[in-house]
């Protein structure tokens, strides 16, 4: 069913085309230097609802193109904030992108079938993949290392600072352990 939007909050759909919802799994394989903390994506595979596959190859390079921009954000692309409140990465020597040799080949199915009121049955299928990788990757990075993984990119200093104990633990006052008490109620006459 619809899903309010709510002023304030970022729940809820504010456009009605999203009521279209695309589910997808992502699993990846990584291998973790203990003495660098280099982070090495060894397979990865997605399973996307794509509603009807109208040109599946096409929905292949959108799924590995968003999966190579998700390993970007996942793993190198860092911004950091100077003293002068300046963005210290000035350029593509100092904001590392996903090179030639950082892709990996992405196994892909896709599931076909699910409901869509989009066109002929279709679904979006070019963000979609962006969405998962970071989370995946933590929590490969996690299982490898047996450390918490609360922040991106998992660069190798960020990656040997979780391996050597270095990296003090986030703590979020703001956030309540109850997912419903971070939510902003629309304000009820019948409150007051």
């Amino acid at each position: 069913g619809h899903v309010p939007a709510m002023p304030g909050c970022a729940a809820g759909h504010f456009i009605d085309a999203i009521e279209i919802p695309v589910f997808a799994v992502h699993d990846c394989e990584v291998a973790v230097d203990p003495d660098t903390g280099h982070v090495e994506v060894l397979s990865y595979r997605v399973v996307q609802d794509v509603g009807r596959a109208l040109n599946p190859r096409a929905i292949r390079g959108q799924i590995q193109g968003g999966v190579t921009q998700g390993l970007g954000y996942a793993l190198h692309e860092e911004v950091t904030i100077g003293d002068d409140g300046r963005v210290c990465q000035s350029g593509f020597e100092t904001y590392r992108v996903p090179l030639a040799l950082d892709v990996v080949p992405v196994e892909i199915t896709l599931h076909e079938g699910a409901p869509s009121a989009g066109p002929l049955g279709t679904k979006g299928a070019g963000e979609v993949p962006i969405l998962n990788v970071g989370a995946t990757i933590a929590c490969a990075v996690a299982n490898a290392t047996g450390k918490r993984v609360q922040e991106l990119p998992l660069t190798p200093p960020r990656v040997l600072g979780l391996i050597l104990g270095r990296t003090p633990e986030l703590t979020f006052p703001h956030i309540s352990d109850r997912w419903d008490d971070n939510l902003v109620r629309p304000h009820r006459a019948s409150e007051t």
